[in-house]
Order: structure tokens, then sequence, then C-alpha cells
């Protein structure tokens, strides 16, 4: 089953234009890292479910790469999240684990889209977020990127 691309009322790929039409958001200052030609918001809330806590949405080039959806902490206790890694597992099949100090990221990937949940260990709660990326649209960044600052000498994505 392919990773989905559509959450409430945007999708990745969306033309920047289409997406500041159907959703009520407002753009946020540039975050370390970003892309030079990136565009981050944040959407209101009211077209999800009262359990996330923020939606941000990345445009490159404008069009959206990158979906952040952070949830409302749970219990270390709590089953959910591995309820969650359980059926993304039978949906996306075995995902590549990452787990660093205080921090664990698991990703799927189909090809098209890469899934990320990420899980920070802070004491008694477990605060996440489900990050969707579009992989034809970042690896464009990314190789844009390295040839800008690398005055095209990189053979990156070549």
């Amino acid at each position: 089953m392919p990773i989905p691309r559509v959450h409430a009322a945007i999708s990745l790929d969306m033309p920047i234009e289409t997406f500041r039409e159907t959703v009520e958001n407002t753009e946020v200052s540039p975050a370390v890292g970003q892309f030079l030609d990136e565009h981050r918001f944040d959407l209101n809330l009211s077209i999800f479910p009262s359990k996330v806590t923020q939606v941000l949405a990345d445009f490159y080039k404008g069009h959206l790469f990158r979906i952040e959806i952070n949830y409302k902490a749970v219990s270390s206790k709590s089953a959910d999240l591995e309820s969650l890694i359980l059926s993304n597992n039978r949906s996306f099949g075995s995902p590549r684990e990452n787990i660093l100090p205080g921090v664990r990221l698991i990703f799927w990937d189909d090809g098209a889209t890469r899934l990320i949940l990420q899980i920070d260990d802070t004491d008694a709660v477990l605060n996440y977020s489900l990050t969707y990326i579009d992989n034809d649209l970042f690896h464009t960044a990314s190789r844009d990127r390295v040839q800008r600052e690398t005055a095209g000498r990189s053979s990156y994505g070549k």
C-alpha cells in the first residue's frame, strides 16, 4: 500500500497557490537548515483531528514537499505508538530505525513518499510527530543546494 500523500485538505506536490486558497495558514520565518527557495507555513488546526497540536507545510519552488504533523504527548506507558508502528509496518513494510539519545526515528519509504515517525522521549511522556516527504521534490531541493554550495562541482544527483 502506498504511503498517504493527502492529509485533510492538503497533499504533497500541491501548488502553493492552491494551498493558499484552500487552507487557512500563516507563513513562518525561515528556520535553520531550510532550502533557499523554501517557504514554511503553520496551518489552522480546525481541519485536523483534536489530537493534532501543530501542522507545518514546507514548499520548495512552489510545491508542497513536506508535511509535519505534531500530536499531543502520550504517556510513556501508552501502547498507542507501538500500535501505530505495527499498523504502519503492516501497511508500508518494514521500516528503517535510528535510535539516538532521547529520540527514536522510524522511516518507511515506498519510493515516492517517505514517512518519518519521530518520538521524543522526555521522562514520563512521549512527544511525537509524523512527517510526510515527497521524495522527488526533496531530492531536487537537496541536489540544488549541493550544486549551489559547491559551485556545480559536485556529482550528486547527476
